[in-house]
């Protein structure tokens, strides 16, 4: 009995695709950039700062990083003795002083929602490789 190989011609496109490595920067750039609009759209807004300095940068190599460059980001994340935080998963709903709705924290929760959505990102690049 002969060994019988389907979809060889698919396998290697998709193999030349994934060599390319177009297809998997595009979504970790999707990812990152998806990531920090959340970020943005959950951090308390009272003079905008905080929400305007969330950005990132592309490392190279398929590597970003993601910046918040105000000093009192964390106490935003991880709360104080005053003002206590959520968790990533049930963050903790406040009104900004610009009545602005927003969390505490903020980024741990655009992660963790990111995350939940990441099947969807690859199922992206699969379906882009069939063209």
């Amino acid at each position: 009995m002969p060994l019988v190989v389907t979809g060889l011609v698919q396998a290697m496109r998709f193999t030349r695709k994934m060599a390319k490595g177009t297809e998997l920067e595009k979504m970790h750039e999707d990812i990152v950039r998806d990531t920090v609009s959340l970020m943005r759209r959950y951090a308390a807004v009272d003079t905008g700062e905080m929400m305007e300095s969330i950005h990132y940068e592309k490392l190279g190599g398929g590597k970003f990083k993601i910046i918040i460059g105000v000093p009192w980001a964390i106490y935003q994340e991880y709360g104080t003795k005053y003002m206590p935080a959520g968790t990533p998963e049930h963050p903790k709903a406040v009104i900004s002083t610009s009545g602005k709705p927003a969390f505490r924290p903020f980024a741990r929760p655009a992660v963790w929602l990111i995350n939940k959505e990441f099947p969807e990102y690859i199922k992206r690049v699969f379906m882009s490789f069939r063209k």
